[in-house]
């Protein structure tokens, strides 16, 4: 099992779309993050992350790092359904018959890379925010807070990308896995949540993923019931994954 993840990651070191992604985040969660310091502000709660007189504030800037999450949720899509859109699929299975331990290596290497894109999205709001102050004279409230917070982003991301992986198995279309998932974050999981609260602590992203964040309501569930949950999602879209895969050509 450890070399076929290796294999899997070298896949994907071998192409430049992880590069991309990153740095399409780094430059996205960058702006974001210089506009919300520029723009002059008026409300308070606006006003204290253009400020960051507080720790508190730092930590809700940082919550703008959790764009990477849904890079992540793409990268992991794309790491499964690549070598159904390229037709190299055949070949893997080839290699490895056992279709199980296919999917589990696939979804393995996308834990470090998604945990990888949720650190860097988490750090870079925090560096821009340091590096805007300095050059003004001035310092950013930093506690043990901070670091942990980064982490969770981290978490939140390697939760995104293997669970991209595992619906990306399901659908092999890449358009479909892809938009399909930013739909149901963006769309289907906000919307459903604001008709029916009680349903939001269900969720994989805005609920159980989401109880992770610094900004987590009392409507989720609390950490460790939410990993859980997180764990119970992965295992089923693992298991998914393999029912379909076992009941269809290449």
């Amino acid at each position: 099992m450890i070399r076929l993840t290796g294999v899997e990651l070298l896949k994907l070191r071998t192409t430049r779309l992880w590069i991309v992604l990153l740095s399409v985040v780094v430059g996205v969660i960058a702006l974001i993050v210089v506009a919300v310091l520029a723009t002059p502000a008026h409300e308070p709660e606006a006003r204290a992350l253009h400020d960051l007189a507080t720790v508190a504030d730092v930590r809700q800037l940082l919550q703008i790092g959790g764009l990477a999450a849904s890079f992540a949720l793409v990268i992991g899509a794309t790491m499964a359904t690549t070598e159904y859109r390229y037709g190299t699929a055949g070949i893997t299975y080839l290699a490895t018959p056992t279709r199980a331990r296919v999917v589990t290596a696939k979804m393995a290497s996308a834990l470090p890379v998604g945990a990888a894109f949720g650190l860097v999205g988490g750090c870079v709001p925090l560096l821009v925010a340091l590096v805007w102050f300095a050059a003004k004279g001035k310092s950013v409230p930093l506690d043990s807070s901070i670091p942990l917070d980064i982490v969770q982003m981290g978490l939140q991301a390697a939760f995104a990308a293997v669970m991209g992986v595992a619906v990306g198995v399901v659908l092999r279309n890449q358009v479909a896995a892809i938009v399909g998932l930013l739909v149901w974050v963006a769309v289907v999981e906000p919307l459903v949540s604001a008709l029916i609260p009680a349903t939001a602590r269900w969720f994989p992203f805005s609920g159980a993923a989401g109880a992770f964040s610094s900004q987590a309501t009392d409507k989720l569930f609390g950490r460790p019931a939410a990993a859980a949950l997180m764990a119970v999602y992965v295992v089923a879209g693992w298991a998914a994954a393999v029912w379909f895969e076992r009941r269809r050509d290449v």
